[in-house]
């Protein structure tokens, strides 16, 4: 963790684990502050309180919600630092689709982050089926999100329905 001074402010640099190279452009360029709210091997969540936005990558294959117990309470504490209204990057580039019970704590998630007041989600996908099953997810949980496969162009969407 650093400082940098920025216009006479002082805002704490602190590079997120979720989209790594695309965070760490950004805390270059706005000089945002990043909180790390988890980092395992199947996912990793953070948040920009400034942007107030999520992000979530979703690693792999989950084979039960066992394989990630703190799941629901790692989006508790990710909730708690947002303010209705946020919005959510996902980034499901490298997850592999997931069975039945992982998908129902999916659901559980999306509907707890719908109730929390989510804007909107741009979801990054790069594989079809994946996608299928997200989408029919969404679809299930009224998720507002839109799909994309590239990152500043969904970083770019999210700002400018903020900024509207």
């Amino acid at each position: 963790m650093k400082t940098d001074n920025y216009y006479g402010l002082y805002y704490i640099i602190q590079p997120a684990a979720a989209c790594r190279t695309y965070i760490e452009w950004l805390n270059n360029k706005f000089y945002l502050s990043i909180m790390t709210i988890a980092q395992t091997p199947q996912y990793e969540l953070s948040v920009s309180v400034e942007k107030n936005r999520a992000y979530l990558r979703i690693i792999g294959f989950w084979r039960s919600p066992e394989q990630v117990p703190d799941y629901l309470t790692h989006w508790k504490k990710a909730i708690a630092v947002l303010k209705p209204g946020f919005t959510l990057i996902t980034d499901a580039r490298d997850m592999k689709i997931h069975p039945a019970s992982v998908r129902k704590m999916h659901e559980e998630a999306q509907l707890m982050i719908i109730e929390a007041g989510v804007l909107k989600v741009a979801e990054l996908q790069k594989d079809m089926i994946t996608e299928m099953q997200l989408d029919g997810l969404s679809g299930e949980t009224s998720m507002p999100k839109k799909n994309f496969t590239d990152q500043i162009k969904a970083e770019q969407w999210l700002d400018s329905l903020v900024l509207a």
